[in-house]
């Protein structure tokens, strides 16, 4: 379960407060929104560092990593999936693997490095000759 809500949540707290009470009921309705769920992620991460060692611990954060990982997967294929005919995808999307599973790159150096890269690709070769 997420710590925060959607962007479209958001969207609608300050719509509906800036409507009953004009800015400062926008102002009232995000930080209520992020106010409250981050301080409280903050102190579940602060009451989780006084027993990180225990083993009970440790197992429920693997999972939640693994987790983490499976979903990160996920969305790169459904990213994927409309553009896997495109020859720079695939290539870009091999890279992106190797860069991190093979030279143990961190994933924000790979993004932050092929991200302008891909972007000059899809610049300079269209797909479908737009």
């Amino acid at each position: 379960m997420p710590v925060h809500a959607g962007a479209e949540c958001h969207r609608i707290a300050v719509c509906v407060g800036a409507k009953l009470r004009g800015a400062a009921g926008a102002l009232a309705a995000i930080a209520g929104f992020l106010l409250i769920p981050g301080t409280a992620g903050l102190a579940l991460g602060v009451i989780c560092l006084e027993y990180v060692h225990t083993p009970l611990l440790r197992n429920i954060l693997g999972g939640i990593s693994a987790t983490a990982a499976g979903l990160l997967v996920a969305t790169g294929l459904r990213l994927f999936l409309p553009h896997r005919r495109r020859p720079a995808t695939i290539i870009f999307a091999a890279l992106a693997l190797a860069l991190m599973a093979f030279s143990k790159l961190p994933l924000l150096v790979v993004l932050f490095t092929l991200a302008p890269l891909s972007i000059a690709a899809a610049a300079l070769f269209p797909a479908g000759g737009r």
